[in-house]
């Protein structure tokens, strides 16, 4: 699933502070696989802090992406009710190696 919502991640590399920020976003599925409705976890956070709201818009856009949907969920063999919420981490250090 990572590899799929990586496709859509588009992640500041100018931003030193971004390359240092996980964002965590709470995901609603539906049983096909795509996405329903997805938030960033720390709420607060994302109100009042401009580089966070930056890197989390950037994993909102990645999750919600029609081209990265259906998530690789859809069809396996762990119950859709066990993967129909979820938390999602988005930490850029997995992407500068």
């Amino acid at each position: 699933m990572k590899q799929a919502i990586r496709e859509c991640w588009n992640v500041d590399p100018g931003g030193l502070a971004a390359r240092e920020l996980v964002v965590e976003v709470d995901v609603i599925m539906r049983q096909d696989g795509t996405v329903v409705d997805a938030w960033a976890t720390d709420r607060a956070r994302y109100a009042s802090d401009r580089i966070f709201r930056s890197a989390a818009d950037r994993a909102l856009r990645a999750v919600k992406n029609s081209a990265c949907q259906p998530l690789p969920l859809a069809g396996s063999s762990v119950p859709f009710e066990e993967w129909r919420e979820m938390t999602l981490n988005f930490d850029p250090s997995d992407m500068f190696f």
